[in-house]
């Protein structure tokens, strides 16, 4: 659940945890650069497993993406600790990396995502996003781990 958000200095989640823990979440971009970086704290609880599964999109910011059979290109290990997709032929070669994690394929859509915002405008609102691949660390208490999206090379 939900405790707080705030934006300053930048974008931070604090999601309460059964037991009492909390789960804070930072998202930082990198100045100039296609990148971008999940912080992840556990606070209140000697350890817990964090599982991921990014939904990622390759898109004009001005489109909507929508499911279509023959996606990915690529999706495959990127190390020890990452993954890497590309939607299609021409696409940005997407890098994700999570120092301790294990990854595992997944390959599934997250289909007909409803956006309210640009309902409200009258744009096309319903999207579509696939998942690559399934990130799962453990979490200390106190200690970060940093998810990084990047499609800089």
């Amino acid at each position: 659940r939900l405790r707080r958000f705030a934006t300053d200095p930048h974008p931070t989640w604090e999601h309460a945890l059964p037991g009492g823990a909390t789960l804070v979440r930072e998202l930082r971009l990198d100045r100039g650069r296609n990148t971008l970086r999940l912080r992840f704290t556990l606070r209140g609880a000697p350890e817990a497993d964090l599982v991921l599964a990014p939904l990622t999109a390759d898109r004009d910011h001005h489109a909507l993406q929508r499911r279509w059979d023959d996606a990915p290109v690529t999706s495959e290990a990127d190390g020890d600790h990452g993954w890497r997709v590309r939607l299609f032929s021409g696409a940005s070669l997407l890098r994700l990396s999570l120092p301790g994690a294990r990854w595992e394929r997944a390959g599934w859509w997250n289909e007909r995502i409803f956006l309210e915002r640009e309902a409200s405008r009258g744009f096309d609102a319903v999207q579509d996003l696939f998942c690559p691949a399934v990130a799962r660390v453990p979490l200390r208490d106190g200690a970060p781990v940093v998810l990084t999206a990047t499609i800089e090379e």
